[in-house]
């Protein structure tokens, strides 16, 4: 539908992150791996996907494994243009959100900082 999504965030208070940002930092860690595992064990993800989704037929679970794998990014971050979509929807409610800019509810240190160390390019296949 092209409509940009601001994907699975993980959505915190700035003074927690800033009191926690080593356990934030550990946190997106195991969400990347769980991400990167998932794409790369196709039928353990399969079987995974049929049991929580009460799915038996094969075809189906194989769709739905599809429909993640290549939907998900490997490092979860909400993309810009999602948060301006939320911003706009809240400008009934708050007329002055569509005004603001959406970096300023985006910190992207945590992600940067596991590009840059590689980490998906480090986890075993």
């Amino acid at each position: 539908m092209a409509i940009p999504f601001p994907w699975t965030s993980v959505v915190v208070d700035e003074s927690w992150l800033n009191r926690n940002r080593e356990l934030a930092y550990r946190y997106m860690r195991c969400s990347t791996e769980a991400i990167v595992t998932l794409k790369r064990n196709r039928g353990d993800s399969e079987r995974i996907i049929g049991k929580y989704m009460k799915i038996i037929d094969p075809k189906l679970m194989a769709t739905e494994f599809e429909f993640v794998a290549l939907l998900m990014p490997d490092y979860i971050a909400p993309t810009l243009d999602g948060i301006k979509l939320i911003l706009e929807n809240f400008g009934k409610e708050y007329p002055d959100a569509p005004k603001r800019d959406p970096k300023e509810f985006v910190d992207g240190s945590i992600i940067e900082r596991l590009k840059s160390e590689r980490f998906v390019e480090g986890l075993k296949s």
